[in-house]
């Protein structure tokens, strides 16, 4: 796959006296989410097992237009930052909102959603799509996860195949249905389209990213798994120490419905990747940080697990440079695609898209890292209501990176002047960070350090 450079655009409205200024997979694909060092948990529990592996699908709740939600001076998002108060207005709407004359079911939306708009036999999908000449690559408790080479004029992807529907359990639980894979169809399919052009309002253009994984193709199959996937399966359940840990998917029935999604390659994940310098892991953080800005303001979004698995880097040319908008800066030979959504929160087409964790007390009990922290902060933030939107949680997360390109991500070398002046700029940020109460905040006040 040829290398490309990732811009984020973040269009400034125009002001007096003020210059315009801009910024700039699925669930983790490796074969296992590489437990944290040092980790301790209750009772022997991993309490991210379902959370490194799950795939966990977010909630939907449906509601109509938010009236008058134009864009108030000064912003230039459509659906403007909502505060606290307005969060709870927002709510309490739900229970009387309007009806759209048009509700597809989530059958037919999902289908709208796939490539060929049909249910394909999934032999044949596996077929056409070079999955047989792929190999396992990871797993999830809801998923299947395989890498595919280049094959005629398709480029190397990552394919995640979820089951759903029907009584039977696989892995311990019962299938999502419908609904729940409908969730996870929006707010992957939202992210990735966040790269294409943005409609234009009074304010000027949306902002756009590609800093999320790419979305390429999306398939709605049906049958048995296929035997031939199986054997990669069982290459990779070999392969493993202590095995895989899901069930062998080799008892679907006939009518077994999946949902495939595929994505482009994006790289290795952070927590095992080595930077060849300081530079470029902050470089890294900076991208996360404009991505997360762009989904703020067009989707209301929080990630709300964005640990070194969740960000995926790929090498690219030294000499190539990031454009953000009006200003352009050099790229240290590293691009950043964020990838997992099964905590995150966003609200479109009129729904708040969320998975609602206040009952999961075994993600608040983790000790052993700052990631854990980082839970039980959210959940003091939000007050336990993960429907409501709180931008601060985005930042939260950019602060644990910080923390992290520190003392916690791999570098080629960690000496010289160099490096101690980089790890100054990075105390600097965290500083300014402390500050802030949204990624777009932080990215405007960043604009501002003289080394940014």
């Amino acid at each position: 796959m040829a290398n490309f450079l990732p811009s984020t655009v973040v269009h400034e409205e125009a002001e007096a006296n003020e210059s315009k200024s801009g910024l700039g997979q699925f669930q983790s694909s490796r074969e296992s989410q590489t437990a944290i060092s040092g980790r301790q948990t209750p009772a022997g529990k991993d309490p991210l097992r379902r959370l490194k592996r799950g795939y966990a699908v977010p909630a939907l709740c449906s509601l109509g237009e938010i009236p008058n939600a134009s864009a108030p001076p000064g912003r230039r998002s459509y659906f403007p930052k909502v505060e606290a108060a307005r969060a709870e207005e927002i709510q309490s709407a739900a229970k009387i909102s309007k009806v759209p004359d048009v509700v597809l079911s989530p059958r037919s939306e999902i289908l709208r959603n796939t490539e060929a708009n049909k249910i394909q036999p999934f032999e044949s999908y596996a077929l056409e799509r070079g999955l047989l000449k792929g190999k396992k690559l990871g797993e999830g408790a809801f998923a299947e996860v395989f890498s595919v080479p280049k094959i005629a004029d398709l480029e190397p992807r990552v394919v995640k195949v979820v089951p759903f529907g029907g009584d039977i359990e696989w892995n311990g639980s019962k299938l999502h249905d419908y609904p729940e894979i409908l969730s996870e169809v929006l707010i992957t399919s939202r992210l990735s389209n966040l790269r294409e052009r943005g409609a234009e309002t009074e304010a000027g253009w949306e902002s756009v990213t590609d800093g999320f994984i790419k979305l390429v193709g999306m398939f709605l199959v049906e049958g048995p798994f296929p035997k031939k996937l199986l054997k990669l399966w069982d290459q990779y359940d070999k392969k493993r120490k202590n095995g895989s840990e899901n069930d062998r998917p080799d008892y679907f029935p006939d009518n077994q419905l999946y949902i495939c999604y595929e994505f482009e390659y994006g790289g290795q994940d952070m927590e095992s990747f080595v930077f060849p310098n300081a530079a470029s892991a902050v470089s890294a953080v900076k991208q996360v940080i404009a991505s997360l800005a762009v989904a703020e303001e067009r989707l209301q979004f929080e990630h709300r697990d964005l640990h070194l698995g969740n960000i995926l880097i790929q090498p690219c040319q030294e000499d190539e440079n990031f454009n953000f908008g009006t200003e352009v800066l050099p790229c240290p030979g590293i691009r950043t695609r964020i990838i997992d959504y099964s905590l995150s929160r966003m609200y479109t087409d009129g729904r708040f898209v969320f998975n609602d964790v206040s009952e999961d007390e075994d993600l608040f009990t983790g000790e052993g890292d700052p990631q854990f922290d980082v839970y039980r902060e959210m959940r003091k933030c939000n007050n336990d209501n993960w429907r409501s939107y709180h931008p601060e949680t985005n930042v939260m997360w950019i602060q644990f990176l910080l923390g992290k390109v520190l003392k916690g991500v791999g570098y080629k070398k960690r000496s010289g002047a160099e490096h101690r002046a980089v790890f100054e700029h990075v105390k600097e940020m965290q500083k300014v960070a402390g500050s802030c109460s949204s990624a777009s905040d932080l990215l405007k006040r960043l604009a501002h350090l003289r080394s940014f």
